[in-house]
């Protein structure tokens, strides 16, 4: 079997989806296994399907309000004014992206969703974290009904704080990004029977940028969050280099260039360089292992 893992990013999702069009669209690479946390996840139902053009609209003109209900950011990368309220009344979160739900669902239809069920298309992993107890969770969508399919992605894409996540009766599930970056290392360790996998990692290879000082707290919290995946990816990595040492596994890996300014970063001339920046990787590293 061939996997395709694809990591978080926010709106680096654009150069995540550019790097898988060159691979199954233009290159006609066909998985057996998809997997992907927050972006990844995101994008990995609509990829199985064959919806690039569906995704490609989404992601190159992508505006807070096809995802949140409640943005916790401005355009401007601000607090917005229902995130101060959020604040003022000590809610443990400052804006609702479940509007992520009606958007996917637009895309990825009922009737889709029964269609990718029933038929030959690739299994898909998506992870979050139960922030109560610190489990990773890794569903296989087609294990779950259309609702809990859209549910597991919102999860997966929910950054604590920044978003309410998806809460149950006895558990709160948030973006993979707390435990996982990449998908790729959980996937290779516990699916048996991959034999190759390609990864697509939001982050360049040798990762150094230097930014202005943060002049308020969301900015400092979303450098911490940039940070802290950062590390997470490089560990990620690590690991899917050791298990595929272990296992024989071939691989396969992908690396963006430094482009966008946060992880919700919306300008709308980045939000297409990226994504042209993530078919220029894909052209340039395309090379199969025989």
């Amino acid at each position: 079997m061939i996997h395709l893992g694809i990591s978080g990013g926010g709106t680096k999702i654009g150069g995540l989806f550019g790097v898988a069009e060159v691979l199954m669209l233009q290159h006609g690479r066909k998985f057996d296994v998809i997997s992907g946390i927050s972006s990844g996840a995101v994008l990995a139902l609509p990829l199985a399907l064959g919806l690039f053009d569906e995704v490609r609209e989404l992601v190159v003109n992508y505006t807070h309000k096809q995802f949140f209900k409640k943005s916790p950011i401005t355009k401007k990368g601000k607090i917005s004014v229902s995130a101060i309220l959020k604040l003022i009344r000590f809610k443990p979160y400052l804006g609702d992206q479940s509007q992520l739900i009606t958007t996917l669902g637009k895309i990825v239809s009922r009737e889709l969703f029964e269609k990718y069920k029933k038929g030959k298309y690739a299994d898909i992993y998506v992870g979050s974290v139960d922030i109560l107890s610190g489990s990773k969770v890794y569903p296989n969508l087609k294990h779950l009904d259309y609702e809990d399919a859209l549910q597991a992605v919102l999860a997966s894409a929910s950054i604590p704080i920044f978003t309410k996540g998806v809460r149950t009766k006895d558990r709160w599930y948030f973006d993979g990004g707390l435990r996982d970056h990449s998908p790729t290392s959980y996937v290779l360790e516990n699916i048996e029977g991959i034999t190759e996998s390609v990864s697509v990692y939001s982050r360049p290879k040798d990762y150094k940028v230097f930014i202005d000082p943060p002049k308020n707290f969301i900015q400092l919290l979303m450098r911490v969050i940039d940070v802290m995946n950062i590390e997470l990816s490089k560990s990620d990595e690590q690991r899917e280099d050791e298990i595929c040492l272990r296992k024989g596994i071939k691989q396969k890996k992908h690396y963006l260039p430094s482009i966008m300014k946060s992880v919700y970063d919306v300008d709308q001339r980045r939000l297409r360089a990226v994504y042209q920046a993530g078919l220029q990787v894909g052209r340039e590293t395309f090379k199969w292992i025989a």
